[in-house]
């Protein structure tokens, strides 16, 4: 979306994985927040905006990224979560590698499914506490989108199956077992 005083450009991308988390294995996602835009104003009158000089700037890209420490590998067990629902051991996805693909899967559908929040509405004339208050407000949607991001991923990726909240009050993880022959 480009105007005269908006300018945002979101982009996403998946990333290779990587060696060097702190977990054994996680997926997670880091984008760059809005700017302020500049402006010039009547600071004797009632502070309002004579003229913006700068855009409120957004450009980022939303980089999806697995990370596994050293001496894991996405092809051990998955501790809880996908990888431990029936559907998953009866189609053979038990490791922590098809989890965190799972993690990759819900944050790319939610990008799609899921509109950015509408930047704010700015305009010569508004006062500097108005526009404080406006800029405040979208900054703060920006972070709910992605933390509703994050916790829909955990409800659907963490959460089920053997659920981690129960991996992480009990530190037993799920235990596989080979069917009988």
């Amino acid at each position: 979306m480009q105007t005269e005083l908006v300018d945002v450009k979101v982009d996403a991308r998946i990333v290779a994985d990587e060696v060097g988390g702190q977990h054994a294995g996680e997926t997670n996602f880091t984008y760059e927040p809005p700017t302020s835009p500049h402006y010039t104003a009547d600071h004797l009158g009632k502070g309002k905006i004579l003229k913006f000089e700068r855009r409120l700037t957004w450009h980022t890209t939303v980089t999806i990224k697995t990370t596994y420490p050293v001496g894991s590998d996405p092809d051990q067990l998955s501790g809880y979560g996908r990888g431990t629902k029936k559907e998953d051991s009866d189609n053979g996805d038990i490791t922590l590698g098809f989890h965190e693909q799972c993690h990759r899967d819900d944050y790319e559908r939610y990008l799609k499914s899921h509109p950015l929040p509408d930047p704010p509405k700015l305009h010569v004339g508004m006062t500097v506490a108005e526009l404080t208050k406006t800029q405040t407000e979208f900054n703060e949607k920006v972070k709910a989108y992605f933390e509703s991001m994050r916790a829909d991923s955990v409800s659907r990726t963490d959460e089920v199956g053997y659920r981690r909240s129960t991996y992480k009050r009990t530190k037993i993880p799920y235990r596989h077992t080979l069917p009988a022959e």
